[in-house]
């Protein structure tokens, strides 16, 4: 006769026995120092006796230090002497719940795990909004409650959630001429001018074996059964084609198998309208899991993961989890390090996420995950999201800076995919606030976006096939100068001067500016260059020539210009950051100055002057200068030039 063996519990230690473990009685604390405007909180001790402490919450806490560090965050330096606490409070939305949050690991204030009762019943929906976390995460995924979120999303949220039904088939895909489909019920592909409904999915293609759509294989593909036949599927797209069965909806998107890959227009078409194939899916799969496109979706198939106990029982009757919500578990996620998925993230409307072997749902309105009961009444979530609305992105560029910050923190396998895989985003921009982009440069404020810099602690290493004077050009984390809310008006109408002009491969020149666009001419400098002190030289004359020159063959646009040139030495550079100033003819050293790429380059090495204007001919780094340095120039500046900036 075998006897089920049950763990015996250990004590709690000194520090954590004091905590009344009782929602009631804590509520009851809390709610007498709520009006003192106080938290409340207990003291555990240094870190290094919880370390090594037996206790079963001393214990969790340990394991919220592990689940801090797997995110990719520094857990605080300053342990083993640093005294930790925990503190019963309520988490901002979307989560809205009471847990003991843990205080001094990090130094992050939001987005660390936290530590939660369990819940004591089998419903989805809580009461106690204490007791929220489930007791284990099943092996199998729960369909009927993925379709409840998505139900319940489709029939009480606001119209950001769902796509627009009955659009027609060119305002739903621009400059698409037709728009395929995997079919998972026939198991082929599809090729439509309607706007069905469909789910798409944002997954990584990694270095494993892709199997795509090419001319070669395009009619055998279109035959009922045929994608049973092929047995190179990557497991991410059959675990998809599988869970859209389940959901019971026909049609699938995916990228490998929906555009030509060997037909440059129409993967060209396709990756144009990127963005409205998101924002018109009625859902989207993030495929978060691993690292390449045979991750799969772990919880579709039977043994695709393993059941996982979250509660542990720190006193009879009393059982506790450790809960990371889905920004930490996707923050340092692979999924969250690739080019392509970061447009495809922010375009869908609501997604199912399948990150760290769990599940959640996120849309404009709501988030769920399967570790917790439902929230009955879900607050808005704080998502980094692209929304289709013109009023939330009509800032002036500086929300399309942001973004562009965050995407140069992320890796592609192709950099000449570096533009594409911002297409949607560009478009988005570019169609509902009414302008143009040069290689990556909205040409309104065109101005403020070539002030880019590598971020604190990082280098720009230059990425060719792209111009210098855009971000495209460079490979690294940086952030752009930008001059956020109305202070952009008064920096462009009053200190900016240049008069932009592009020179496409052909030798075309043209305006960057459209003259016929008359949104945008509030940003419109309309001054001439005024010298700061008197140069003596002639700064009225802004017209293009034909300036000639012999460059390799180029595929992107130039900018031509006229501006003032000034010569100056530099300082020896830091090694690490490039950071140096300049030095003037009589030796003094005046304005800090970045240098790009120069751990690559002999550029910087010489003790001769350099010439510097508000870029350069080909960009090498940024920085500033007073005004009235202008006229300490090495000969031969200052003077009046026109450039050609590539």
């Amino acid at each position: 006769m075998f006897q089920i063996f049950k763990p015996t519990i250990e004590p709690l230690c000194a520090y954590c026995i004091k905590i009344p473990w009782t929602t009631q009685k804590i509520s009851e604390a809390a709610s007498e120092l709520w009006h003192q405007h106080s938290v409340l909180g207990w003291n555990l001790g240094e870190w290094s006796r919880i370390q090594q402490s037996q206790c079963p919450l001393c214990k969790l806490v340990k394991r919220v230090a592990h689940e801090i560090y797997r995110a990719g965050d520094q857990v605080n330096p300053h342990y083993p002497d640093k005294t930790i606490s925990v503190a019963w409070l309520v988490l901002p939305p979307p989560i809205q719940r009471t847990v003991f949050s843990v205080k001094g690991l990090s130094s992050l204030a939001s987005e660390t795990p936290t530590i939660c009762f369990v819940t004591k019943c089998a419903a989805t929906t809580f009461a106690d909004d204490a007791y929220f976390l489930n007791p284990i995460i099943p092996e199998k995924l729960d369909i009927s409650r993925v379709t409840s979120w998505i139900s319940r999303c489709t029939t009480t949220h606001s119209g950001d959630c769902v796509p627009v039904v009955n659009k027609d088939f060119r305002e739903a895909f621009r400059g698409l001429l037709v728009i395929r489909f995997i079919d998972v019920f026939k198991n082929c592909l599809v090729e439509t001018q309607e706007v069905p409904k469909y789910v798409s999915l944002s997954y990584m293609w990694g270095t494993v074996p892709n199997f795509r759509l090419t001319t070669s294989n395009r009619s055998q593909l279109f035959v009922a059964g045929s994608l049973e036949k092929v047995h190179n599927i990557p497991r991410t797209i059959k675990d998809a084609i599988a869970l859209v069965r389940q959901l019971q909806v026909r049609y699938l998107w995916v990228d490998a198998l929906c555009l030509l890959q060997n037909d440059s227009d129409d993967l060209e078409r396709g990756v144009n309208a990127m963005d409205l194939v998101y924002e018109q899916s009625w859902l989207t799969i993030v495929a978060a899991c691993g690292h390449n496109a045979n991750a799969g979706l772990p919880g579709i198939h039977p043994n695709s993961r393993i059941e996982t106990t979250t509660a542990v029982e720190v006193k009879k009757g009393v059982f506790l989890g450790v809960y990371s919500n889905l920004e930490l578990l996707m923050r340092n996620s692979i999924y969250r390090s690739r080019g392509w998925t970061y447009q495809e993230e922010l375009l869908c409307r609501r997604a199912l996420y399948f990150v760290d072997n769990k599940v959640f749902y996120r849309c404009p309105s709501a988030e769920y995950s399967e570790s917790c009961l439902d929230h009955p009444q879900p607050q808005k979530p704080e998502r980094n999201d692209l929304s289709p609305r013109k009023n939330e992105i009509q800032d002036h560029g500086g929300r399309y800076c942001s973004l562009v910050m965050d995407y140069s923190k992320r890796a592609l396998s192709n950099d000449r995919d570096t533009l594409r895989a911002m297409s949607g985003i560009t478009q988005r921009f570019s169609s509902l606030l009414r302008y143009d982009f040069l290689e990556g440069l909205p040409s309104h404020i065109l101005d403020v976006c070539l002030a880019f810099e590598a971020c604190q602690g990082n280098s720009l290493q230059r990425r060719v096939g792209f111009p210098s004077y855009t971000w495209a050009g460079w490979r690294g984390a940086l952030r752009i100068r930008y001059p956020y809310g109305s202070v952009i008006t008064a920096v462009i109408q009053h200190n900016c001067w240049i008069v932009w002009y592009k020179r496409s491969p052909s030798g075309k020149i043209s305006p960057v500016r459209d003259p016929e666009n008359q949104h945008w001419t509030h940003l419109t400098s309309g001054r001439s260059f005024d010298p700061p002190v008197p140069l003596g030289i002639d700064t009225s004359r802004t017209a293009p020539t034909g300036l000639s020159f012999s460059p390799r063959p180029l595929s992107y646009h130039l900018l031509q210009f006229w501006t003032i040139a000034i010569f100056c030495k530099i300082s020896k550079y830091e090694d690490f950051t490039g950071n140096c100033t300049l030095v003037l003819k009589d030796g003094t050293k005046m304005g800090p100055i970045s240098l790009d790429s120069f751990e690559e380059s002999v550029f910087f090495d010489s003790n001769e002057p350099y010439e510097f204007i508000l870029l350069s001919r080909e960009r090498r780094g940024i920085g500033s200068i007073p005004n009235g340095i202008v006229e300490d120039s090495f000969p031969p500046g200052p003077v009046w030039k026109e450039i050609l900036l590539g």
